[in-house]
């Protein structure tokens, strides 16, 4: 029985330390991607005045925001494909309201019920990252996050049409 026990024990601390490892190397390995892509934004000079799609891929790519594809395709239609006077006074392409109970990253912190006014386009993809993690954390699905969007997000009943066809015409590209 002391050999069994002594043998449970052995697998035991080989597992821990195999996933004690994965986990260091996968950390590793994102770290690495991660600063990639802060060079990558940073050659584009995306936080500059004049930022395009890629860069807005790269700055969401950067920060793992769940369901890329949808999240652009909302930036193209919020900011009228980046003309808007709201993304050009503000850096805000994506509509957002300041924040009144959750973490924010506007300058106008305490502007409630205003649209949010950002330093660059990073603090607006950041504002946007802290609002999908407080609102559609639990969300797995597109289907889903389309319906949490059109509940919580659109003012206009055609919003989730609209995304789509945005998305559609991206993907011919």
């Amino acid at each position: 029985m002391k050999e069994f026990r002594r043998d449970i024990a052995l697998i035991l601390i080989i597992f821990i330390i195999g996933i004690a490892t994965g986990i260091t190397f996968t950390e590793v390995f994102n770290s690495k991607k991660i600063d990639a892509l802060k060079k990558q934004v940073d050659k584009n000079n995306c936080l500059e005045d004049k930022v395009d799609v890629e860069c807005l891929k790269l700055t969401i790519e950067k920060h793992k925001i769940k369901f890329s594809h949808i999240v652009l395709a909302q930036a193209i239609l919020e900011s009228n494909n980046f003309k808007s006077d709201l993304y050009k006074r503000n850096w805000n392409c994506f509509g957002m309201f300041v924040a009144g109970q959750r973490l924010n990253f506007a300058e106008n912190n305490y502007d409630f019920s205003n649209y949010a006014k950002y330093s660059n386009l990073e603090n607006c993809v950041l504002d946007y990252v802290s609002w999908q993690k407080s609102n559609a954390y639990n969300i797995s699905t597109e289907e889903q996050y389309f319906e949490h969007l059109k509940k919580n997000y659109a003012k206009d009943e055609n919003y989730i049409f609209a995304l789509k066809k945005i998305i559609a015409q991206n993907r011919k590209k």
